[in-house]
């Protein structure tokens, strides 16, 4: 990766969801940097409210989330897990993050990609 990126201030949707995921096109994801920390907000589609913690070093990104998200007709349910990203630009110039995650609290894996939002 030739040039730094930065996620201060960044915006993301969803563009791809894996079998296991959960985050979906109406999912929105807004993130704060300070140094090599990384901090996220999300919600949208089934996440009613999750966050991430983690770090970027060079061009991967490594995080721990939890997220309160709806259950087909039994209210909500509090999930976790963490992820290790690729971090790349898009041919647009945007930001891409392919995101390969792991569940802690139920079983599964799988991949997904978050696409930089620009602000109209």
């Amino acid at each position: 990766m030739g040039d730094s990126i930065s996620f201060d201030g960044v915006r993301m949707a969803v563009s791809v969801t894996g079998d296991k995921g959960v985050v979906g096109t109406g999912t929105r994801i807004r993130f704060i940097q300070r140094g090599s920390r990384v901090l996220g907000c999300y919600s949208g589609g089934r996440i009613i409210r999750g966050f991430l913690v983690g770090e970027l070093s060079g061009a991967v990104l490594t995080f721990r989330f939890a997220q309160v998200e709806t259950t087909q007709g039994r209210g909500s349910a509090l999930h976790a897990g963490h992820s290790r990203c690729e971090v790349c630009r898009s041919n647009r110039g945007t930001i891409q993050v392919i995101e390969r995650f792991n569940w802690t609290t139920r079983d599964g894996m799988g991949t997904n990609v978050f696409d930089e939002v620009l602000a109209p």
